[in-house]
C-alpha cells in the first residue's frame, strides 16, 4: 500500500509539473499576441483606395 502511494505521489507530482509548463507556454503565447495586436492598432498597416478609375 505504501509503494502505490509513493508511485501514485510521484505521477501526481510529474502531472503537476507538466501542467504547469503548458500553462505558463500558453500564457507567454498569450502575452506576445496581445502586444502584436495593440502595436498592429496603434499603426495600421492599410493603403488609401485608389482615385480615378476605381481600380
Amino acid at each position: 500500500m505504501l509503494l502505490t502511494a509513493v508511485a501514485g505521489s510521484a505521477r501526481i507530482t510529474q502531472l503537476r509539473a507538466t501542467a504547469r509548463k503548458y500553462r505558463r507556454t500558453d500564457h507567454r503565447a498569450v502575452k506576445a499576441e496581445d502586444r502584436d495586436s495593440s502595436k498592429a492598432r496603434r499603426s495600421p498597416d492599410y493603403r488609401e483606395p485608389a482615385t480615378g478609375c476605381g481600380l
